[in-house]
Order: structure tokens, then C-alpha cells, then sequence
């Protein structure tokens, strides 16, 4: 039944599946934050203030750099050579891409948990945080490559309604843990505390879904082909994540962590219109990877034309509406303590337009392994 649908169907189907999946992370993430900045009316007490949501910024900022540096971009060539192993029909190369991606998964988690750890005093001193939470950090960190990288094996393995379930259920049980953390007083150590569990749970399950459809084997793929393939894309992202960060890592030092609170509210906020364009790009690249190994270049064209005209009808309008609705956004759902968080969710939503279509080109260039090329761009 798979193969009777069109590209056009195959990847409107996965990027439906992503969208909804972002649309209710999105929303659990909007009441989430509710919960969070309305504890007053709620306890009667203010237990997660704007220096909270300061601290919270830069643990989130050393996750992620942990993780980006961690992932090495595997998860992109896990995706692209898995769905190519899988259409040719090589089940066995493409089970020891998943074992040689958790090999080096795990040696780079080690050498990132090893180096919080060393750091750990005086990151907490800079932050002016538990020394707990520091310790607990670097775990986080390391489950979160394993995630990533699972993520990866089930979008090459075309899961995307497994991919999506368990996105969810990853949002669901973390803002769960994470609210009732909070109100029961311990501020941002129960948020990562949150992190952890839900990680730990979330990767067995991940894993566990992987492994049912294809168990990693006993011999591991060659890791040169799988490093030129990420190397490129690795570097985009690092660049991609400085791009990222760069304002609020220069917020922190010159306005301190309560401005860089409120700041971050609005870059939560403008994540919202990315929701078409992460789908997009997550459903049409394994799609566009097994239509190339099957059917060559040619077949590529009409699955590229479908998602192009998707993106322009679905990622604009949404990222127009959250610009023009940026104070009663702001307002409603964070309170005027936030308020200066609109002017920056406006430039923001707006500047956004022009990398909802570009979702839908670094695809096409990855499928071609034009992976220098689509990190130039």
C-alpha cells in the first residue's frame, strides 16, 4: 500500500504527521509556560520568577551546545543512509549504520558528561545556581544525544507517526514533571530534573521502537563515509547554533539574567511559525533519499514542488499572525511582567519568512549529497 502513494502523498502525509506533533508540543509548551509565570495567582506565592526563566535560558543554552557538539550532524547521515540502504533493499548495511552512530554516540557523551563534571563549580558560580543542577546537566546532556540520534533512526526508518507519538509524549510527560516540580518549590532544579526523566524514559522508548524494526548488528559501518557526509552540515549547525545564541549569550553578561528571561520568552514564542518548515524538512528527506535511490533525480522534482507550494501556503500566513498578534500574546499568556518580549517576537516572526522556504531546499541538496553546498547556503 505504501508504494502505491505518490511522493506528493508520501510527504504531505509525514509532514502532517510532524506539524501536528510540533502543534501540540507547541501548545503543551504554551501552557507549560503558563503555569510557570502565573504561579502567583495560582499558590498565592510567585515561585518561578523572571531571574528563573534568566537561569533557565543559559542551562538551556549549555544543553543544547552539548548536544550539538555531541551529535556530531550523525542523525542527518543516519537518516540519509539509512533510507538508501533500506530502498535498495541492504538491511544489514543499514543496520550497522544504527550500531556504528550508538558507538560513537557513546563515546561522545562520556567525553561531555566528563567535561561538565571538571567545569561544574564554575559554571555554577558564573550562573549563580546549585552546584546540583550542574551535576545533573551533564547526564541531561548525554541522554539528549542519545534521543537526537533515535529520532534520527526512526525518521530514516520513515516512522514518522512513531516519530511524531513520541515527540509528544516526550513534551507531555517533561512539562507534566516539570509543573508539578515547580509549584511543589523547587524552581529550576525541578525543571531539570524534569529533563532527566523524561529523557531516561523517552530514550528507552525511542530505542526500543528502532529495534523492533531494525536491530543494530554486530558489525559496525565505516565511519569515514558517514563523517564526510555530517562534517558539512556539522559545521552549519555549530554555525547555526552560534547564529542562534549569539544575542542572549550577549544579553546575559550586559543586562543580566532577568532581561535575558524575558528576551527568551520571545524566542519561545517565535519558534511557533517554524512548525511547517521542521515538518517539512523532517518528512521530506528520507522521502526524497529513497526516490533518488530508486527512480534517480528525475523523481525528485514533484515531491519538491509540493512541499515548496506547502511551506508558502502554511509557514507564512501563521508566521504573519503570531507578528501582528505579538502583544496579546505576550500579554495573555506571560503577564506584563513580559511585555518588552513583543517588539523582539515581531523582528523575529518576520525574519523568519525566508526560512520556511529554505526547508525545503537543504533536503534536495542532502538526497544529492550536496551536503558542502547546502551548508554554504
Amino acid at each position: 500500500m505504501s508504494e502505491a502513494l505518490s511522493p506528493q502523498t508520501h510527504v504531505a502525509r509525514g509532514a502532517t504527521f510532524i506539524f501536528l506533533q510540533g502543534f501540540l508540543a507547541s501548545g503543551l509548551g504554551v501552557f507549560y509556560v503558563w503555569f510557570l509565570l502565573h504561579t502567583k495567582e495560582i499558590s498565592g506565592q510567585i515561585l518561578f520568577t523572571e531571574l528563573d526563566m534568566g537561569l533557565l535560558t543559559m542551562l538551556s543554552f549549555l544543553l543544547s551546545l552539548a548536544s550539538t557538539l555531541g551529535i556530531l550532524a550523525l542523525r542527518s547521515a543516519s537518516v540519509r543512509f539509512l533510507a538508501h540502504y533500506l530502498a535498495e533493499g541492504k538491511r544489514d548495511k543499514a543496520r550497522s549504520v544504527v550500531t556504528r552512530v550508538l558507538q560513537v554516540s557513546l563515546v561522545t557523551s562520556l567525553v561531555i558528561i566528563v567535561g561538565l563534571l571538571i567545569f561544574a563549580g564554575e559554571i555554577s558560580h558564573i550562573f549563580a545556581s546549585p552546584v546540583t543542577i550542574l551535576i545533573l546537566l551533564p547526564f541531561c546532556s548525554a541522554l539528549s544525544i542519545f534521543y537526537s540520534q533515535a529520532q534520527g533512526f526512526l525518521q530514516g526508518l520513515q516512522k514518522l507517526r512513531d516519530f511524531a507519538a513520541v515527540s509528544v509524549l516526550y513534551s507531555v510527560i517533561r512539562y507534566s514533571i516539570a509543573v508539578v516540580l515547580v509549584y511543589a518549590g523547587f524552581g529550576v532544579l525541578g525543571i531539570v530534573i524534569s529533563w532527566l526523566a523524561t529523557l531516561v524514559l523517552i530514550c528507552l522508548i525511542s530505542l526500543t521502537v528502532t529495534f523492533r524494526s531494525l536491530k543494530p548488528s554486530k558489525h559496525a559501518h565505516d565511519l569515514r563515509p558517514l563523517l564526510v557526509f555530517s562534517f558539512p552540515i556539522y559545521v552549519s549547525a555549530l554555525l547555526t547554533f552560534v547564529v542562534g545564541w549569539v544575542d542572549q549569550i550577549f544579553i546575559f553578561p550586559f543586562l543580566g539574567l532577568e532581561a535575558l528571561g524575558v528576551y527568551n520568552l520571545a524566542v519561545r514564542a517565535s519558534m511557533v511559525p517554524n512548525l511547517v518548515s521542521v515538518a517539512i524538512a523532517t518528512s521530506l528527506f528520507p522521502k526524497l533519499t529513497e526516490l533518488h535511490s530508486r527512480f534517480g533525480v528525475g523523481s525528485l522534482r514533484d515531491a519538491f514542488k509540493s512541499s515548496t507550494r506547502y511551506a508558502a501556503l502554511l509557514g507564512f500566513p501563521i508566521s504573519l499572525l503570531v507578528a501582528v498578534l505579538a502583544y496579546p500574546i505576550i500579554v495573555l499568556f506571560a503577564t506584563v511582567r513580559f511585555i518588552d518580549a513583543v517588539g523582539p517576537l515581531t523582528v523575529m516572526c518576520i525574519a523568519s519568512l525566508p526560512t520556511i522556504l529554505g526547508s525545503t531546499i537543504y533536503p534536495t541538496f542532502y538526497t544529492l549529497k550536496r551536503t558542502k553546498l547546502a551548508s554554504s547556503i
